[in-house]
């Protein structure tokens, strides 16, 4: 995880005084650096832009490639789940199929039975 916190330290900077660089609110600052929310990667393209701060060696260039990651691994999953969730379903019908055709089979021998 990015330490914003070094960030700052490195840069001499207050919450404060990053909110007001970043144009968010300094509870907002708060919140990324207790985990609570990622750093946008706007910040990250901000700072690469304005070449005003130094960002600490171990910080990525962008978050995103994370984030993106994530999605992929959750698409993936969820994409599995609607396999077997179609695979499951097709079996389904196919034992609908069959249990109708046997009641009618049923009906069938019995209306034959009942002549």
């Amino acid at each position: 995880m990015v330490d914003f916190r070094q960030f700052r330290a490195g840069n001499k900077l207050t919450q404060k005084e990053a909110a007001a660089y970043f144009g968010v609110s300094q509870a907002f600052i708060s919140q990324i650096e207790r985990g609570g929310r990622p750093i946008p990667s706007a910040f990250i393209s901000k700072i690469k832009a304005d070449n005003v701060y130094s960002i600490p060696e171990h910080i990525p260039p962008d978050d995103t490639t994370t984030m993106a990651m994530q999605l992929v691994v959750k698409i993936e999953d969820l994409c599995q789940q609607l396999g077997e969730q179609i695979a499951e379903n097709r079996y389904l019908q196919e034992k609908n199929v069959r249990l109708v055709e046997e009641n009618n089979a049923l009906r069938a021998e019995n209306e034959r039975l009942k002549k």
